[in-house]
């Protein structure tokens, strides 16, 4: 409960720090500001479907929102806090789960070269309403991006684990990678692709391999705030015994403040993603 209410903090945070900024001077460049970032809210539907004979074909509809705040430090060290909250419905079990994360990133950032950096971070998910315990669990790794023109080249590779398991529902002694490629057609298009993979243990011993992937595509009108983006992920889970793949839509809005356009805040706003905890909680509930 502690951690649920340190997100509603920081959700609150992060909507009274777009507010105040809304009067503040942004400077179209690739340089320093003292603040920005976004807030976002989307809706999703998914379906997982079976590749054998041992698991349901389950589908989730749901949302959420969230979002980060980047802040310069000096002319060349960074931090960005990120905070999401999801919610969805199992449709077949009728069974409502959340999904938060709360991460921080920091590091060495050039707008005009790139950014390597680490990052740390709580991610909790479990079924609402339920008598047991969610799974709470510590990450940290390194990432880092490379700026080219009108493209950006990020990697991030991280480790995760437990430490409260609900009824050994978690991802233990995990590894991950994944990378992608921002281009940006106009400053205000942006088109991302990526991808990675997972492999660590479940339900306390079993071994899984997770490969998942992503494509996104945002657009933000000239002289607004206000941001549409669309994007397409899934996963497919390989344990012993059991095989499944997930697809999910999604799409929603962010409102942005600090910066003036989508490539801007992609070299000097709050730009470094992160291995999405709706994904773990959907793969845990199969």
């Amino acid at each position: 409960m502690i951690f649920k209410y340190n997100s509603l903090v920081l959700a609150a945070g992060l909507a009274a720090g777009m507010i105040g900024s809304t009067s503040a001077a942004s400077a179209d460049t690739f340089g320093p500001m003292d603040t920005s970032g976004f807030v976002e809210i989307f809706g999703s539907h998914s379906d997982a479907i079976e590749d054998n004979s041992s698991g349901a074909n389950d589908n989730y509809t749901g949302g959420g929102g969230g979002g980060s705040v980047n802040f310069w430090l000096s002319d060349s060290f960074t931090v960005q806090i990120d905070g999401n909250l999801n919610f969805f419905r199992n449709d077949p079990d009728n069974d409502t789960e959340h999904a938060i994360e709360m991460v921080v990133h920091s590091g060495w950032r050039d707008p005009e070269r790139g950014y390597i950096g680490a990052f740390g971070g709580l991610i909790s998910y479990g079924y609402a309403g339920a008598d047991s315990d969610d799974s709470n669990q510590w990450v940290a790794g390194g990432e880092a991006a490379v700026y080219l023109d009108m493209i950006t080249v990020f990697a991030q590779a991280g480790f995760m684990d437990t430490f409260n398991r609900a009824e050994g529902e978690s991802f233990e002694d995990t590894y991950f990678v994944q990378g992608g490629v921002r281009y940006f057609a106009t400053s205000n298009l942006k088109l991302e692709a990526s991808g990675g993979f997972l492999n660590g243990d479940e339900y306390g011993d079993t071994p899984v391999d997770m490969p998942f992937w992503r494509a996104e595509a945002e657009y933000k009108p000239e002289d607004t705030r206000v941001s549409w983006f669309a994007a397409y992920e899934g996963y497919s889970e390989d344990e012993d015994g059991y095989e499944h793949t997930n697809h999910t839509v999604m799409g929603g809005l962010r409102i942005h403040f600090g910066q003036d356009t989508l490539m801007s805040f992609d070299r000097s706003g709050a730009s470094q993603g992160f291995l999405n905890s709706r994904m773990l909680q959907m793969a845990d509930d199969q």
